[in-house]
């Protein structure tokens, strides 16, 4: 049995090139519905064009991780029922090979396509997501916002509740997406959570609401 022969590089091609177009398929629409639900941000808060294309260019790898796995499964499908619909699976197997042997570029590139997609998901994808991310706080008006971990702001309250806050520069009064924490500290489990766009301080009032949602 020898490897790399004409007919592997053959169904190789079919197959990569079957992914390909159901991956861009799958990206474009996801691209397009997407878009349709931020174009009244964009249009609202007057954002550049290239705001938009650098949000998707740097959201591609989250699109394509997503999309991968049923990708493969769709392309390998589809390259199979091409070669029974032409007929090539039974002359393959008039010529000898089984279609097990037949099947072998398909499982080594796919094996290829893995690995790729973990080096795009552990490598590429946060990286990128942490771009996106900036691009769509201007789509939404939000002001800019640290995204790193030594970043995060998170604050101790009374009782046990956590606050993790973004505080823009030049507002120090205005937090916007505040995440409220209440933790059961004997048992240290998560009891209620809250969750606001945008909070205001007031030091004037002492009272404390109750944060409200259940734990998932």
């Amino acid at each position: 049995m020898r490897l790399f022969t004409i007919l592997d590089g053959y169904i190789a091609r079919g197959y990569i090139a079957h992914l390909t177009l159901i991956v861009s398929a799958f990206w474009a629409l996801y691209v397009v519905a997407e878009l349709m639900d931020l174009l009244d941000d964009v249009q609202q808060n007057k954002v550049d064009v290239r705001v938009v294309v650098g949000y998707f260019f740097s959201h591609t790898p989250e699109i394509l991780q997503l999309v991968a796995p049923v990708a493969f499964l769709l392309a390998t499908l589809t390259i199979l029922g091409v070669l029974t619909r032409r007929n090539e699976i039974t002359a393959m197997k008039a010529g000898g090979i089984s279609i097990y042997r037949a099947c072998l570029p398909i499982f080594v590139t796919s094996c290829v396509s893995c690995a790729v997609h973990f080096g795009l998901s552990e490598y590429v994808v946060p990286f990128a997501n942490r771009v996106a991310q900036q691009y769509h706080n201007t789509i939404k008006g939000r002001p800019t916002q640290s995204v790193r971990q030594l970043e995060r702001r998170w604050l101790l309250g009374k009782g046990g509740i956590f606050y993790e806050v973004t505080t823009p520069d030049g507002t120090p009064d205005t937090l916007h997406m505040l995440t409220l924490y209440d933790i059961d500290r004997t048992s240290w489990r998560l009891r209620d959570w809250l969750y606001a766009n945008r909070a205001r301080w007031n030091p004037q009032v002492t009272t404390r609401s109750k944060a409200v949602g259940a734990a998932p």
